[in-house]
């Protein structure tokens, strides 16, 4: 790749966290190991070994794998019963060692679930004011000069002058000489003061006095936190003109956004959970008062809101909510669902891998349309049924030995030349020659956050990864509000989404691969700006089936075990 051209150039990939070396440079000058065979999976008349992390490895004596070292174990001589090019065999040992585990599918009609939603506190609209200017005139003084301020009823605003107010105090100091005579008179120019909204005790004290005020106060006429502040000192300003917006912060609203394929599991009336992290996951009660009519037809997302309590305002708007709605049976249609740990994403597709024979480990690969999530599972629309035994743990190994043996698998439908050992120039999902120049550029701008995102989990730090994450979901609603971005971005923003949603440190590395993933195909197509990527690799997260990640350095900091294994050093 050109680095001129190609600014985010991919360099290593397979940097293993088991102590050995980093691995080679792309166009470095390592020795690459030995090339996949078919062997691995076909009868052979003596024993083979192979590497449970490195299944293209295949050798007619026991020893260690020469890329990671470790120990080479009975290669798989069962083959499938099913189409062999479909069909991913593992040997027991194998198997054992990715630690896979399946589950059954059956239909689920009767178990309440959660619905999880990702939003933002905001100003409660209806509690929202506006304290306008009652007639013409001059800012001599501003006393709120700063948005934010909590302003007390009746406190003093800002010292005016007006020639319209001076007028009408003389025109009553006139009228009050004459209100025996002309008593109509002499309540119509006080009324007129009345409705520019001076107090029956600031006109009595003019009256008294029989001498006008040039300059008087403006005092707010209800107690409310300052959002704008709209005019400052010298500034001319007009009857109707808004000096200041100000709104009543004792309730907020928590809005939320949902996707199209969620919208039949939310009602009013509904109530959730809502849990801020910047209040150390402190949680609320809440009503669901509002689910918007209108679908953007974009991003296919609609906002449903809920009003909160906020009489100790510690809520403030901006601050970024996750949302709890416990949905009952009596809203979930008859239907299969499948755990989303045994969905692999593609961008264009979704797989899974399924056993045929619970006997053998042969495992078969299988597109599957999926619907609406719920909670931790998926809705299948076509591709699985009832009794169907799928891989939940495990199933990313078995699609690296796919892809490693040239056998279809989620990045390649059907098959080819298996995969190098050590670099990826390969499209891990899809291509991004299906995004868009905004769309392309949206994500160049959101790698800034992954990689803000990846620093947090090597620290652990659960707060600053879920803000990271809100932080890019900001970034993606900006874009998609001006309705320029199309679904092909989806699987980046789920993975965001899913980050943002998640209670700990534990779910977030879990959402980092699928992420990771998604954002590594997308660079290696060589789109975004000035400096180099590392694509680097731990063969012992993700439950041993190995995980990968972009980092703009060399060395090691491991995501997936944070303080625990930060470099190689340390994985001895």
């Amino acid at each position: 790749m050109n680095t001129k051209r190609n600014a985010w150039l991919l360099v290593v990939l397979g940097a293993l966290v088991v102590g050995l070396s980093l691995g080679s440079l792309i166009n470095g000058g390592s020795a690459q190991p030995e090339a996949p065979s078919d062997e691995v999976h076909s009868h052979q008349e003596g024993e083979r070994y192979t590497c449970s992390m490195h299944p293209q490895i295949n050798q007619p004596e026991p020893g260690n794998c020469p890329i990671c070292g470790m120990a080479l174990i009975p290669a798989a001589t069962d083959a499938a019963t099913a189409d062999q090019s479909a069909v991913v065999a593992l040997s027991a040992s194998a198997q054992e060692l990715a630690q896979i585990q399946t589950v059954i599918l059956g239909a689920t009609t009767d178990a309440q679930s959660t619905q999880l939603l990702s939003g933002t506190v905001e100003v409660n609209e209806d509690l929202k004011k506006l304290q306008t200017a009652q007639f013409d005139g001059r800012i001599e003084r501003l006393l709120i000069t700063s948005d934010g301020q909590y302003i007390q009823k009746g406190q003093e605003l800002a010292k005016v002058y007006s020639s319209t107010v001076l007028e009408a105090q003389q025109e009553l100091l006139t009228a009050a000489k004459l209100k025996d005579q002309q008593p109509e008179w002499y309540e119509a120019v006080r009324n007129k003061l009345r409705y520019m909204k001076f107090s029956d005790t600031w006109i009595d004290q003019i009256e008294a006095s029989e001498q006008p005020e040039p300059y008087f106060s403006v005092y707010a006429e209800s107690a409310a936190t300052v959002l704008k502040v709209n005019v400052k000192e010298g500034d001319y300003i007009m009857a109707g003109k808004p000096l200041f917006e100000l709104a009543d912060l004792s309730s907020v609203w928590v809005t939320f956004d949902a996707y199209e394929q969620q919208l039949d599991r939310f009602e009013l009336g509904q109530p959730m959970r809502v849990s801020i992290e910047a209040l150390k996951a402190e949680e609320f009660d809440a009503t669901v008062t509002f689910i918007d009519p209108v679908l953007n037809s974009r991003s296919r997302v609609t906002r449903v809101r809920a009003e909160l309590s906020n009489t100790k305002e510690l809520l403030k708007p901006g601050m970024f909510v996750k949302g709890r709605i416990d949905v009952g049976s009596t809203r979930l249609e008859e239907g299969l669902m499948v755990p989303s740990s045994a969905v692999l994403w593609t961008g264009e597709r979704s797989v899974v891998y399924v056993q045929p024979d619970p006997t053998k480990p042969n495992y078969q690969l299988t597109n599957v349309q999926i619907g609406r999530r719920s909670d931790d599972h998926y809705e299948v629309l076509s591709g699985l049924q009832s009794g169907d035994r799928v891989v939940v743990n495990g199933a990313f190994v078995i699609d690296a030995s796919a892809q490693l043996r040239g056998q279809p698998s989620m990045m390649n439908a059907q098959g080819g030349q298996p995969a190098p050992a050590t670099h990826d120039h390969g499209n891990t999902h899809a291509s991004s020659a299906a995004f868009s120049e905004v769309e392309n550029r949206l994500i160049a701008e959101l790698l800034p956050l992954y990689l803000s995102l990846k620093n947090a989990l090597v620290a652990s730090d659960v707060t600053a990864v879920g803000q990271s994450a809100a932080a890019a979901l900001q970034k993606v609603r900006s874009v998609q509000g001006q309705g320029e971005v199309s679904a092909a971005i989806d699987p980046i923003v789920n993975g965001f989404q899913q980050i943002s949603a998640a209670a700990s440190i534990e779910f977030q590395r879990e959402a980092f691969i699928a992420l990771s993933e998604q954002l590594i195909s997308w660079a290696s197509q060589g789109q975004s700006a000035e400096e180099t990527l590392y694509v680097q690799f731990c063969p012992m997260a993700n439950n041993n089936q190995g995980a990968k990640w972009l980092s703009v350095e060399a060395e090691i900091r491991n995501p997936y075990y944070g303080d625990a294994m930060l470099n190689l050093r340390k994985c001895g």
